[in-house]
């Protein structure tokens, strides 16, 4: 357990919805087994599934899926939606909850360059 105050933790989920994704549950589970407070926002698994849920004491914030036929355009239609349904709930989260830390899983590829490895060198 935690000695030091309760860390908030959000967890960041792009491309998978949470029940779908055992190595996303597992971290989320060991992290709230080990006293974190644990918030994961993804897209949902269907339509009507609720879009905050509770689920073994981690708050699930899921955002409607969408899809599209179309090729590149349509992958680009698609992750210019989950960045900004991600973007409006990790929001909706830090109003409601608040978070310290943010842990992204599997980062985006995004025209083929990983959005999370570009670095400042000194």
């Amino acid at each position: 357990m935690l000695r030091q105050g309760l860390v908030r933790v959000l967890m960041v989920v792009e491309n998978c919805p949470f029940e779908r994704d055992p190595r996303v549950r597992r971290e989320a589970m060991t992290l709230y087994s080990a006293g974190y407070q644990v918030s994961v926002v993804c897209p949902a698994a269907r339509r009507r599934q609720p879009l905050r849920e509770c689920i073994q004491g981690i708050t699930v914030y899921r955002y409607p899926p969408v899809s599209s036929g179309l090729k590149a355009l349509g992958y680009s239609v698609e992750y210019a939606y989950a960045t900004l349904a991600i973007a409006i709930l990790s929001l909706v989260v830090l109003i409601k909850e608040g978070f310290n830390v943010i842990h992204v899983a599997k980062p985006a590829r995004y025209a083929g360059v990983d959005l999370y490895t570009i670095q400042t060198h000194r």
